[in-house]
């Protein structure tokens, strides 16, 4: 199975729920459901980002957080470099009047 490998003599599966993963219909939910004013924030990979970008920006005004992280976990397979990122999504609808995520940026 093209989703598994071994591990001190254990088998894991990883990756296989993404495989083909269309953010469309989750997005028209969302769109349907959020209430004005209201917040999303989608934690998402790098490829699939785009995907969200384009299917959410009629409808939301939208931000691009990066997470670094300091100390990332290593690769299982340790074949290649890890990821020291994550990206999050972050989507207000309408006339958002909380803190702006530029009020939230440490001072200094």
């Amino acid at each position: 199975m093209k989703n598994q490998i071994r591990y001190n003599g254990s088998t894991f599966e990883y990756g296989a729920w993404d495989d083909g993963f269309d953010p469309q219909p989750l997005c028209q939910e969302v769109l349907r459901l959020i209430k004005p004013n209201g917040q999303l924030y989608i934690f998402s990979s790098a490829h699939l980002l785009p995907e969200w970008i384009n299917q959410l920006q009629e409808g939301f005004d939208w931000k691009i957080l990066v997470w670094m992280k300091p100390d990332p976990r290593p690769s299982m397979r340790q074949r290649h470099w890890v990821s020291a990122t994550e990206y999050v999504l972050w989507c207000s609808r309408g006339n958002y009047t909380g803190k702006r995520l530029e009020q939230l940026q440490p001072q200094g």
